[in-house]
């Protein structure tokens, strides 16, 4: 019987420190989970050992029907003017 005094004793010790501190205990908490999630994102971002993007293994090859497909395409000094269809509503957000 005495021990049972002792656990709904402390309990009540154990409450009244939770009601009192509890956003305390919430802020501390919160914040702690918000700097941990901070640290593993710094950390994954850094390990990042391909900076340049440029991988070895693939290789890129332009066969003479890619060359010749590129060749004819519109070179960029040859400046005609672009030409927007007439008559038609150009802005869709304008009635």
């Amino acid at each position: 019987m005495k021990t049972t005094q002792s656990f709904s004793h402390s309990g009540a010790i154990i409450s009244r420190i939770l009601y009192r501190y509890h956003i305390v205990l919430f802020v501390s908490v919160f914040l702690g989970g918000a700097a941990v999630i901070i640290f593993l994102l710094g950390q994954t971002i850094t390990s990042s050992t391909d900076l340049t993007g440029d991988d070895p293994s693939v290789q890129t090859i332009f066969d003479q029907a890619t060359i010749d497909s590129l060749d004819t395409l519109q070179s960029t000094d040859n400046t005609q003017p672009l030409a927007m269809p007439s008559g038609t509503r150009i802005n869709p957000f304008v009635e």
